[in-house]
């Protein structure tokens, strides 16, 4: 899709969400090792633990 198209097109729409639900495992986990990592090596974590709780009960 071109950001200078207009049409709506359902069927592009609905791949590009079928695919991120197919691969929301992988990117979850993929978030979670990012997050150990950056809290490890890099001293950095977040600044808020508001979703801390929700983004945890994921992996239950």
């Amino acid at each position: 899709m071109a950001a200078h198209e207009y049409a709506t097109n359902y069927s592009e729409i609905a791949e590009h969400f079928n695919l991120l639900h197919e691969l929301s495992h992988i990117l979850f986990h993929t978030a979670r090792r990012l997050l150990a990592l950056s809290i490890d090596w890099l001293q950095i974590s977040p600044s808020s633990q508001d979703f801390s709780e929700e983004f945890e009960r994921i992996f239950d």
